[in-house]
């Protein structure tokens, strides 16, 4: 079975719902259920929930080489800064 990674863009074979990955979830039983976020809009203006589908009924329409890490904080000291 291929990785998908975040970032790429996949369709559900069984749905047709596409998207972009924007989560993974692997449990302790080997399941892996991939997180997709639709791009646009529904017909009121308001954005597509995302939907939890497993990987193996996931078909990769572009890929991403690696999942892209974004730094949203983390670690930090508590000392006040030095003047």
């Amino acid at each position: 079975m291929t990785h998908i990674n975040l970032g790429s863009k996949v369709r559900d074979s069984i749905t047709g719902f596409e998207g972009i990955v924007t989560g993974r979830a692997e449990y302790l039983s080997g399941c892996v259920r991939i997180l997709i976020q639709p791009q646009g809009l529904n017909n009121d203006g308001e954005m597509i929930e995302s939907q939890w589908i497993d990987e193996g009924q996931l078909e990769i329409i572009k890929a991403e080489k690696e999942s892209k890490k974004v730094v949203t904080g983390g670690p930090r000291s508590n000392e006040a800064p030095k003047s």
